[in-house]
Order: C-alpha cells, then sequence, then structure tokens
C-alpha cells in the first residue's frame, strides 16, 4: 500500500472537523440525556460513573502507535507505560480510539515510508485484537 501526500490529503479533506465536530455534538448530546435521566439522589460517585458510562467517550489522540512500532510494548496486554491498552480502554467505556500517525520531523525526507511503516502496525494491531 503506497500512499502520496496528494491521495492521503484528499481522504482528510473537510471530513475530518465535521467528524469531530459531529462526535463532539453527539457526546454532548448524549451526556445531557443520561444527566437528566439519572436521579439526583444518588452518590456523586456512582452518578458519575453512570454518566460516564451512558455517554459515547472519544479520545481523539493517542501516539501509543509509536511504542507499538517500536517493539516496546502490545496494546493487548495492561502496561505500566504509555496511557492507554485494551484492558485499561475497555474498564474505562472508551468507545472511539484515534491513533496519531506521527512522523518525525528528524525522519521527513522518508515520511510516507515511515507512515507506511505506522499503518502496517496499526492494521496488524487491528487483526490481532
Amino acid at each position: 500500500m503506497r500512499l502520496g501526500p496528494l491521495r492521503l490529503s484528499g481522504r482528510i479533506g473537510l471530513a475530518t472537523p465535521l467528524l469531530a465536530a459531529a462526535l463532539a455534538l453527539a457526546a454532548a448530546a448524549a451526556v445531557a440525556a443520561a444527566v437528566s435521566a439519572a436521579p439526583a439522589s444518588q452518590p456523586a460517585s456512582r452518578r458519575s460513573l453512570e454518566v460516564h458510562m451512558a455517554a459515547l467517550v472519544v479520545d481523539l489522540h493517542s501516539d501509543t502507535i509509536l511504542d507499538l512500532q517500536a517493539g516496546r510494548r502490545t496494546l493487548d496486554q495492561r502496561s505500566a507505560q504509555g496511557h492507554i491498552d485494551l484492558p485499561r480502554m475497555r474498564e474505562g467505556g472508551l468507545d472511539l480510539q484515534v491513533f496519531a500517525m506521527y512522523v518525525a520531523p528528524r525522519m521527513a525526507a522518508r515520511g510516507p515510508a515511515r507512515l507506511e511503516e505506522l499503518l502496517k502496525t496499526f492494521h496488524g494491531v487491528v487483526k490481532a485484537n
């Protein structure tokens, strides 16, 4: 799979900000519905957990692919390193995770090849889990 800059930017285009806005609106609506449905007499911690679990929980940035690609850890096993792994994502009720595909400036000369490495890692993780 070969991605050039024009093809990649054509796929992202205007849809990315619109999708982010739609997800934010949907999350806000879900939280509002859950808050209004929960009785105010419940303890704050229990009510907060119910609201959280009823909401659409979205994380729009994770650099975890860099650790996975470097072989420093796996996504399916709980880890003290990094911010996310599948066990913690499930326990926390995370519904959508966006993984950043960052190409460091020092790798700019081989940017498309580096992006392909990160995408290959991402697709491998998806297949394995």
